[in-house]
């Protein structure tokens, strides 16, 4: 068995040469019948794969091998026999190497070895929009990742392409899955984005609806008006031309675009109470809805009020005694309030004092309306109005006619004939007198 051409040293110290040839990394030892020759070898499982990729060194050096040094080209290395199963975790090209020695000879190289690793293949998409009318171009832009050769698109409609980002038109409405499958070295990936582009058609229908409009301390009334815009297969129609119209009211803006939900919204104002039908056009396609301008409630105005009452004593009054009732409402609000009612009905228990009202007059009222059903009281009353900042004050002098018991005052402001929810209540406490019984002493 010839392994070479060279000098040979006789490893058990005898002397003696014999001609050897040199083929590769490969050397022949002999000693008298005994003939050694020795190699160093590897094989592996795969050479190439998907990251991350497990590979398995099996180690075939000739068994007179001793040592062995391993690189496996990721910057990891190894000094067993068999080193086992190594996993590249991240793409690229890798190196393989081995070296072993023997007690015999020098080093021995195993020619090198390459390992590819392929970077696994995702598969993803998006488009520059996702609405668009018929006919309108849609363009797809590619985000997939990983070693990647081919492309496999469906756009939904029947068609297909094997572009890298295409370009397509969808000719029909309606909502439209998209789905991209990728293949090469790195895999098969496949992401599919269920209605992923809505195509809508030409205005089919128009709709109109308001909130109630409400008008506010300083006479201005508002109510949000949206206009709906939907094709015949009732999905919405984006940047669709509505224009608004009103008779009382005014809109503003008078005109709009659709937004993607098909809407456009507008402000409806008006500086007087009343109900009108408004309108929202579409090219010939017309929507109308009722509006009704109303008051607000009269405890948005701005009003507020204060009670002060005032008697002889600090404590509880008793028969015969005053008391002066002092009322004051006052407009905080931006706006000048109209049609104020103060009603201040004399409080059971006690009578009217003549002439001690200011600030209104003393009158028999017909309080059907305001109080409980078919009750007719006496009562101080104040009407009128209010400017921003402006106050009234209404005051008045009861004497108490009870010998004990309370005397419960209750007036009440209004606004349009709707309570404005103004507290000016209050209470006083009577008292009878006590009676002195003189004491007799006996003697």
């Amino acid at each position: 068995m010839l392994c070479g051409l060279s000098v040979w040293v006789n490893p058990y110290g005898l002397p003696s040469t014999f001609l050897e040839q040199q083929l590769s990394d490969n050397f022949l030892y002999k000693n008298g019948s005994e003939q050694m020759c020795t190699r160093a070898g590897y094989v592996l499982s795969t050479r190439s794969g998907i990251a991350p990729l497990t590979v398995v060194f099996t180690n075939t050096s000739t068994p007179n091998t001793t040592g062995w040094e391993w690189d496996f080209g990721d910057g990891t290395t190894s000094t067993e026999r068999d080193p086992g199963a190594h996993t590249y975790a991240e793409p690229g090209v890798y190196t393989v190497t081995l070296r072993a020695t023997s007690p015999y000879t020098t080093i021995f190289w195993q020619e090198p070895m390459t390992i590819r690793v392929y970077e696994p293949v995702v598969a993803d998409f998006e488009s520059n929009t996702r609405v668009v009318a018929v006919g309108e171009v849609v363009s797809f832009t590619n985000r997939s990742t990983g070693d990647i050769a081919t492309y496999a698109w469906d756009f939904g409609d029947g068609n297909t392409s094997a572009s890298y980002e295409p370009l397509h038109v969808y000719d029909q409405p309606g909502h439209y899955t998209v789905t991209l499958s990728v293949g090469g070295l790195g895999g098969k990936d496949t992401v599919t984005k269920t209605s992923y582009i809505a195509v809508y058609g030409a205005p089919a229908t128009v709709t109109l609806t308001a909130s109630p409009a409400v008008i506010f301390s300083d006479g201005i009334s508002q109510s949000v008006v949206i206009a709906t815009v939907r094709d015949e297969s009732g999905d919405p129609v984006p940047d669709a031309q509505v224009n608004f119209l009103a008779g009382i009211g005014r809109f503003s803006p008078v005109s709009g675009t659709t937004d993607a939900n098909g809407q456009v919204t507008a402000t409806l104002t008006s500086l007087v109470p009343g109900t009108e039908n408004v309108f929202a056009t579409v090219g010939t396609l017309v929507a109308r809805t009722l509006v009704t301008y109303q008051l607000p409630p009269a405890s948005q105005l701005g009003l507020n009020g204060s009670s002060v009452v005032a008697t002889r004593t600090l404590g509880a009054v008793r028969k015969n005694d005053l008391i002066t009732y002092t009322l004051t409402i006052t407009n905080n609000g931006d706006g000048t309030v109209t049609n104020i009612l103060m009603v201040a009905p004399i409080p059971d228990g006690t009578v009217y004092v003549d002439g001690s009202a200011s600030g209104g007059n003393y009158a028999g009222l017909n309080a059907n309306n305001l109080f409980r059903p078919q009750v007719t009281q006496n009562a101080v009353a104040w009407s009128g109005s209010l400017a921003p900042g402006a106050a009234h004050t209404l005051s008045y002098v009861v004497q108490v006619v009870i010998l004990e018991g309370q005397i419960v005052n209750q007036p009440r402001v209004f606004v349009n004939n709707e309570d404005a929810g103004i507290n000016l209540g209050s209470t006083v406490q009577v008292e009878a007198r006590k009676a002195h019984i003189p004491i007799v002493r006996r003697q």
